[in-house]
């Protein structure tokens, strides 16, 4: 921190216009930042390039507009006060970097979330790319399973700039992120997708077909046209397809739940046809 700023410091962010008063320097992967507060009590890191000192005597309007604003209704902005003091062991080049004011639209899973380690294990998906080469699959990309805060139902597959991208006041999309993995609801939900914590998204069939070891159809055009049209996938069904030599990939446990239906008919990886379908 330059200095001429220290903690109680009265500013303007040049970037924006807006003045703020500085707590200090951030700390663990925000160090060689400055973290400050603006009048409406949001608090964010910006180098200290972009703050302007202002005249001191002007702290009592800077109080008296954050009192004004502390009275009316505000937007909810997510506070990075609380991540700023969490310890870090080590800081890398992309952690030093300058957090970008504004609302995350997407948050990232842990590496060992339970329910995504289940669906894993039911699909057979590997993350290393040598484990699913061996097993003939592509690997499968859990680092880019995340999900919205404010949709506690969906985990979504995101791109890492649409991870990393923050939003201004006011606005938020419609829709973003494909829709991956969703919590059952209800008893029928269970019914219909049987023991998984979590049930596939349709839009997660083109992934799951390249990266399922497990529970993965492949069927021949009539077949796959014929499950198409009257919408029943049931254990007697699989068993004719497959004598019939229509069917390949049946699991050996007859348990029903999802499974990826795939059109096998000689196509490349990037041009697949799959469906998301549950076994009755």
């Amino acid at each position: 921190m330059a200095p001429r700023l220290s903690a109680g410091c009265l500013v303007t962010v040049c970037s924006s216009g807006a003045p703020a008063v500085i707590i200090g320097p951030g700390s663990g992967k925000y160090r060689g930042l400055v973290k400050i507060r603006y009048p409406d009590k949001s608090t964010y890191h910006v180098q200290d390039v972009d703050l302007k000192l202002r005249d001191q005597s002007s702290r009592t309007d800077f109080h008296s507009e954050q009192h004004m604003n502390a009275g009316t209704t505000k937007e909810t902005i997510p506070s990075t006060q609380a991540e700023s003091e969490q310890p870090v062991q080590q800081c890398t080049t992309e952690d030093k970097a300058t957090r970008k004011p504004g609302a995350r639209l997407f948050r990232g899973l842990g590496a060992k979330s339970p329910n995504v380690m289940a669906m894993e294990k039911y699909f057979g998906l590997y993350r290393e790319v040598s484990e699913a080469s061996a097993a003939g699959v592509d690997a499968f990309p859990s680092a880019r399973l995340c999900f919205r805060p404010n949709d506690t139902m969906t985990l979504y597959l995101a791109s890492d700039a649409l991870v990393d991208l923050r939003l201004p006041r006011g606005c938020w999309p419609i829709s973003a992120g494909m829709p991956f993995f969703r919590r059952l609801e209800g008893e029928k939900d269970k019914l219909r997708w049987g023991c998984c914590p979590l049930r596939p998204c349709h839009e997660s069939a083109p992934v799951l077909a390249r990266c399922a070891s497990r529970r993965r159809l492949q069927l021949t055009a009539g077949s796959f046209a014929t499950l198409m049209h009257e919408k029943l996938l049931n254990w007697s069904e699989l068993r004719r397809l497959v004598c019939e030599g229509q069917l390949r990939g049946v699991p050996e446990e007859a348990d029903r739940g999802p499974v990826v239906l795939v059109l096998d008919e000689g196509l490349s990886a990037d041009a697949q046809v799959a469906v998301i379908a549950s076994l009755t």
